[in-house]
């Protein structure tokens, strides 16, 4: 787990996914969207974009870097779509150490990137105001446009597609940036993470206590028969409420959430909870989890995880 570090009296939550999982889940909703590509639009920042469908937003802040991203990601068909955009922001009095945002913020990222992708490109010299720089790890291909004038860069990031896939070719050469950023505007974007309307819901068997006992899973088909794990893309931070900072809550929340083999974060239900609205900032927060689902034999499968939120106030 990545830990963040910020200077004391300040709220902060975690997000841990447990390691132990189950295939088994209760028949629910398919939380489906079918895949249309269609140009979504940020307004603020005057950038449009190609998506499957409306994607969830997941900001995430890094203000004593002097910098603040929105994250735009969507699913579909075994893979994730991520465009993330970051700008520049005052840096707050509070932290300890201080750094505005300047050119070396653009570096420090593509370095950063880079390392945890292994990628072995040249790319120290082509750190410009406007440089367009490509960098490709184990099924992850992440394009960055660099925007100093307009004090961000963007990030065209995708999960799980080959970069020769008609559809991330078009995503990739998408962005528009100028005025008008015409497209359906994103503003606070879905709810949810959906999937793809092509699952089916099938009966198996299975061994619990000594005695066999019948399930029900969600498949989606395919033409590959590798064995690949769930892999998760973005984890939603949980917002403390007003009423449990003044009460100075703190605690963990654990939610068990089913991952469906569409795409979709399914049914999410309570294993331990906290008051003053803790529970259900939680609840918000795994329902917007990107991620790729596991495979194997011929098809996507469903999975259920325990998630826990720790609250901690510093």
């Amino acid at each position: 787990m990545r830990k963040l570090t910020i200077s004391t009296h300040y709220l902060i939550v975690f997000l841990i996914i447990l390691t132990n999982c189950s295939p088994l889940f209760a028949q629910s909703p398919n939380y489906s969207v079918s895949a249309k590509w269609e140009l979504y639009s940020v307004k603020d920042q005057k950038v449009s974009f190609l998506m499957p469908r409306l994607p969830v937003l997941i900001e995430q802040k890094n203000e004593c870097m002097g910098e603040v991203s929105q994250n735009y990601a969507a699913y579909t068909d075994g893979a994730a779509y991520v465009v993330k955009i970051t700008s520049k922001v005052n840096t707050p009095e509070y932290c300890v150490v201080r750094k505005g945002f300047d050119d070396n913020n653009f570096a420090q990222r593509i370095k950063y990137v880079k390392k945890e992708l292994k990628d072995e490109s040249k790319t120290e010299n082509n750190f410009a105001s406007d440089a367009v720089i490509k960098l490709n790890g184990a099924g992850v291909l992440v394009k960055f446009i660099n925007d100093y004038k307009n004090k961000r860069w963007i990030e065209f990031a995708i999960y799980g597609a080959d970069e020769k896939r008609d559809e991330v070719i078009k995503f990739l050469a998408s962005l528009n940036s100028d005025k008008t950023a015409a497209g359906i505007e994103i503003g606070q974007g879905a709810e949810r993470t959906f999937g793809d309307d092509s699952g089916i819901i099938e009966e198996f068997k299975f061994e619990k206590d000594g005695k066999t006992e019948t399930g029900k899973r969600m498949l989606v088909k395919i033409n590959d028969s590798a064995g690949i794990p769930a892999r998760i893309i973005l984890k939603p931070r949980s917002n403390y409420t007003d009423a449990a900072r003044k009460n100075q809550v703190q605690g963990k929340v654990v939610l068990r959430v089913t991952f469906q083999a569409n795409g979709a974060i399914g049914d999410v239900s309570v294993i331990a909870g906290l008051k003053f609205g803790l529970t259900e900032e939680a609840i918000k927060a795994a329902r917007r989890i990107v991620f790729i689902p596991p495979q194997r034999d011929g098809a996507r499968y469903s999975i259920t995880k325990p998630v826990e939120y720790t609250f901690t106030i510093y």
